[in-house]
């Protein structure tokens, strides 16, 4: 079943989805992929402070600013597209 399937079988009565399981396993995938991404970015923004000569606690403190803003613009895009979501779905009803 793809994803036009689930979507045409929505208004069936008879199609079942186990809601409690698939928020589970979103959940865990995304909580997962976020973790991983995040020690990716770590590892990326360390490498530049290592490049620009950086070590130490001056590069440990410019990791986790940089860190923090870039996670901050990130939140707010998310946040952008969920109310622009939001607004297209509520329109289109």
């Amino acid at each position: 079943m793809n994803f036009d399937d689930i979507l045409k079988n929505l208004n069936d009565p008879e199609f079942n989805i186990n809601t409690n399981l698939l928020i589970i396993e979103v959940f865990a995938k995304t909580s997962f992929i976020n973790y991983n991404l995040a020690q990716v970015l770590k590892q990326q923004i360390e490498l530049k402070e290592l490049i620009k000569g950086n070590s130490g606690q001056e590069a440990e403190s410019n990791v986790a600013s940089e860190f923090d803003k870039i996670n901050q613009k990130v939140y707010s895009l998310v946040k952008q597209d969920l109310i622009d979501f939001l607004d297209t779905s509520s329109k289109s009803d």
